[in-house]
């Protein structure tokens, strides 16, 4: 608003008087007006604006500008209905019936929601909108507890807040356009951009080098480019977020120094100030089909989006285009990025650009670090392909009927002998600097790798070794392995629950512990046990809706050799499978909700440890959008996988009186560390992983 304009809104006594403070609140109250005006005509980006001006402002205004902002956050809001004085009463008691005594009802219907009048019609010029969920006494703190109330009550609430003089003469009925629009790149309170790398005219032949620029934008990806868009929750009062970028590509190609770069996003701009990268073109190009670059996106130490670009090369003259980028994935639906929320301690983000599971790329990053003192991304190329790999480091565990523990210690020294020559770098010097990481995220394209297990070690001046506790020992570890960059949300709401638990009579054998089993889970989280557990049953429920926790209590088979893994359901005979899992249409439309899913995959009399398939269940569930996954590496007992599931949900979900809950990840480390116990030794322990946040917890 011109100021000239806004100066003769306001009132004259103050105008005259000179007052900044009485000024300045007048230009929030006709500012505040103006938003309410511009939300009943459903222009909530103009209104945002004016709103985040007014939130700056010290005074009356303040809090209720908060709370609009934050209506608006949860997705837009609706033209309201008019409500007469007694209504407004009654709304505040639904809405907030702990707010105050019934004594101070009265004086919350006039000071707060603005009726002057019995049965007026929202005097006081509040309009609608005005009054907020809180009376001026209480001061808002944080505009997320104005939404545990119901969505009824929440809009019973903006209807008593709204003036006649403010509402429109008509109103239409929201339609589907409507809708899309909510949830469209304008939704307010997320900041949503779209990655893009851009090539020059003509790509240089081999021994070339070429300046490639990434940048973010809000228009969709282009011929030839798919991208994972970037989702920032919007904060108050800030303009611009600062994104780290970092390139990749395939064989093709060799990225120059610096291979990271910073990109400014602001959201008063559509389009970012690009950051150049220098690529050179291997001198010998054998295959020239599968050309492609990335540019991968970090904010706040949480992996945030990804963008390919293929590139067509050929011997006379190189065009961009979609043709031989490798297959990947259709991108899933990422989890908002909060900023503030404290991530990893260590970061470490491990991509595929060929989709071979050898030759990768690895980045790591550290908030204890400064700027200067993080690494380039470096080429991390294996001997062999990672699966194969793992299988032969672990093979003198799996084969060891004695000695398991030590046979586990041997398996993960060898596994952190194959680890990027960044990581070992970078954990040793925050350890000699006094500063150990507490939590480690691994994003990785590569699923096979158990970095958990990796024992660090190291040789001293004096040519002595000096060694340290496996990393998911000493560490709170947590891996997502989803091929979209995208990191895994801080809390998992865990509030109903399935268990789904067969029944077996001989083959396979009963499980000892399972009711036992089923008993606790719903003891610490309230649902039901799928009865019977069958396929059927299982469709059926799930139809029905999704719950927060999806824990199984069954047998399962997986082979050494496959990515496909089975759990047997009721009585032995029907079998379902992680490739099924996928494709059944339940499943798709349960994990909407985001669960939370613990694998607790038995196998009672084993004879010895088997490695599970490497795909597998977990896989399956994070590609249908689970926000954590708990699942174990190889075959476990009965009775050792029924403690795992005791200490979990004691530590972590329902703990003793006086104790704090603990995280899911610090859970599996105190887990995890009974393998390594000499008094204890059994590897079960050891075989969870948890795929996660490291530092989340059960909200």
């Amino acid at each position: 608003m011109p100021e000239k304009q806004l100066r003769k809104s306001v009132k004259p006594s103050a105008a005259k008087a000179g007052s900044a403070a009485a000024l300045a609140s007048d230009r929030a109250r006709v500012l505040l007006s103006r938003a309410r005006a511009l939300i009943a005509r459903r222009r909530f980006a103009e209104a945002r604006r004016l709103l985040l001006r007014v939130a700056r402002v010290k005074g009356p205004y303040q809090a209720q500008a908060r709370v609009l902002l934050a209506r608006l956050a949860k997705g837009g809001m609706k033209p309201p209905r008019r409500m007469n004085g007694a209504g407004a009463k009654k709304a505040v008691k639904r809405a907030r019936p702990n707010l105050v005594k019934k004594s101070r009802a009265p004086h919350l219907a006039k000071k707060v929601w603005g009726h002057k009048k019995k049965g007026g019609g929202g005097g006081g010029g509040r309009g609608w909108g005005g009054g907020a969920f809180l009376s001026p006494e209480r001061p808002v703190a944080h505009t997320a507890e104005f939404f545990e109330t119901s969505v009824e009550a929440t809009r019973a609430t903006v209807r008593a807040t709204t003036s006649q003089a403010e509402r429109p003469a008509a109103r239409r009925a929201p339609t589907r356009a409507t809708s899309k629009v909510a949830k469209g790149p304008e939704m307010p309170g997320v900041i949503r951009r779209t990655p893009h790398i851009d090539l020059p005219p003509g790509t240089p032949g081999p021994g070339g080098s070429f300046t490639v620029e990434v940048y973010l934008d809000t228009q969709k990806p282009r011929a030839g480019e798919t991208s994972q868009d970037l989702e920032i929750e919007e904060k108050l009062d800030q303009k611009t977020y600062l994104v780290d970028v970092w390139m990749a590509g395939s064989s093709h190609f060799i990225v120059a120094e610096p291979k990271a770069g910073v990109i400014t996003l602001d959201v008063r701009e559509k389009k970012s100030r690009p950051v150049p990268f220098t690529v050179r073109v291997a001198d010998k190009i054998d295959d020239p089909a599968g050309a492609v670059l990335f540019a991968y996106f970090t904010y706040q130490g949480r992996p945030s989006g990804q963008v390919s670009r293929a590139v067509e090369l050929t011997p006379s003259e190189p065009a961009v285009g979609p043709a031989g980028a490798p297959a990947r994935r259709p991108p899933a639906a990422g989890f908002l990025i909060t900023p503030g929320v404290p991530s990893a301690d260590l970061t470490i983000e491990i991509t595929d650009p060929e989709r071979t599971c050898q030759h990768l790329v690895c980045k790591v990053s550290s908030r204890l670090l400064t700027l200067e003192e993080q690494p380039q991304p470096e080429n991390w190329y294996l001997t062999k392909q990672s699966g194969a790999l793992v299988r032969e480091y672990m093979k003198e565990f799996v084969d060891d009927k004695n000695h398991r523990a030590y046979s586990l210690i041997g398996a993960g020294r060898q596994l952190y002998k194959a680890a990027p020559d960044s990581f070992k770098k970078v954990l040793w010097g925050l350890i000699d600097r006094g500063t150990p990481p507490t939590s480690i995220l691994i994003t990785s394209d590569e699923p096979n790798i158990p970095w958990e297990l990796m024992v660090p070690y190291r040789r001293g001046k004096d040519g002595t070794r000096e060694a340290r506790a496996a990393l998911g020992v000493e560490f709170k570890v947590g891996r997502w392995t989803r091929d979209d960059h995208q990191s895994p949300p801080p809390t998992v709401p865990l509030k109903d629950c399935y268990v789904i638990a067969p029944t077996y009579e001989t083959d396979p054998a009963p499980l000892a512990k399972s009711a036992e089993e089923v008993a606790l889970v719903l003891a610490a989280v309230p649902g039901r046990k799928v009865e019977p557990g069958n396929l059927s049953s299982i469709k059926e429920c799930l139809s029905a809706g999704g719950r927060s926790l999806l824990h199984f209590v069954c047998h399962g088979a997986g082979g050494d050799e496959s990515d496909v893994q089975a759990i047997f359901l009721e009585g032995g005979e029907e079998r379902l499978t992680s490739l099924e899992v996928t494709a059944i249409p339940p499943f798709a439309q349960a994990f909407k909700v985001r669960p939370m899913v613990f694998l607790n995959a038995c196998e009672v009399g084993r004879p010895t440890v088997a490695l599970a398939g490497i795909g597998g269940f977990a896989a399956a569930f994070l590609d249908l959008g689970a926000a954590a996954v708990i699942a174990p590496l190889w075959s476990v007992k009965d009775t050792i996988a029924y403690e795992v599931a005791r200490k979990f949900y004691e530590a972590a979900v329902t703990p003793p009186p006086g104790a704090a809950r603990k995280g899911f990840a610090d859970t599996m480390r105190e887990i995890r560390a009974l393998a390594y116990d000499e008094a204890t030794g059994e590897d079960t322990y050891a075989a969870y992983c948890f795929y996660g946040d490291p530092n989340a917890s059960a909200a």
